[in-house]
């Protein structure tokens, strides 16, 4: 039996059948796309969490320049003031 002939076996049913078929293959065509979906997302998740951990923090690196800015300007105007 060749894939025409199952077609043509399909197109000979009813019109009912025919949607009955095609419901429960779509249904399974869903279901095998929404596992992939969910195992790559779940991947991709677990990819993320690990490189925010890893990653430099934007706002610990601008706390610590606004830091040794101050610092520095504390530093000259001590020198400055106290330079006697």
């Amino acid at each position: 039996m060749s894939f025409f002939d199952s077609i043509e076996r399909l197109q000979a049913k009813p019109r009912p059948v025919r949607m009955r078929i095609l419901a429960v293959l779509v249904a399974s065509a869903m279901t095998v796309v929404l596992f992939v979906w969910v195992a790559n997302l779940r991947a991709t998740l677990r990819a993320e969490e690990t490189a925010a951990r890893d990653s430099i923090q934007p706002f610990v690196v601008l706390r610590d320049i606004i830091q040794d800015g101050f610092r520095s300007a504390r530093d000259q105007l001590n020198a400055v003031f106290y330079f006697k």
